[in-house]
C-alpha cells in the first residue's frame, strides 16, 4: 500500500513517515523544499519503495504527481510559526485552510 504524506520532511510528518516506513508501507512525501529532506529523510532516499515529489500544497500539479499510486494521504503539509502567521495571515490561511 503507498501513502502520501503532505509536509512529510517536517518534524510531525517526517517521524510519520519514520513508522509507515519501518512497518512496510511505500510512502510518498510531498514538500515544499528539499531542505528538510536532506535533514530528515535522508536515511529513506535510496529505499526503493519510497518516493520525494517537491511541490507545494497549493499547486494542483504537484498534487496529482505525488497521489499517483497512493490508497491513503496523511496530511502534514503547514506553515507553523506565530510570529509569521501574524506578519501574514493571508498566506498561512492560504497554505493551511486552503491547501
Amino acid at each position: 500500500m503507498r501513502v502520501l504524506v503532505t509536509g512529510g520532511g517536517g518534524f510531525i510528518g517526517s517521524h510519520v513517515v519514520d513508522v509507515l516506513v519501518a512497518r512496510g508501507y511505500a510512502v510518498t512525501v510531498l514538500n515544499r523544499g528539499s531542505h528538510h529532506v536532506e535533514k530528515n529523510l535522508r536515511k529513506h532516499l535510496d529505499d526503493p519503495s519510497f518516493r520525494f515529489v517537491e511541490g507545494d500544497i497549493r499547486d494542483e500539479d504537484a498534487v496529482r504527481k505525488s497521489l499517483d499510486g497512493a490508497e491513503a494521504v496523511i496530511h502534514e503539509a503547514a506553515l507553523a510559526s506565530v510570529p509569521q502567521s501574524i506578519k501574514n495571515p493571508e498566506l498561512f490561511h492560504e497554505v493551511n485552510v486552503g491547501g
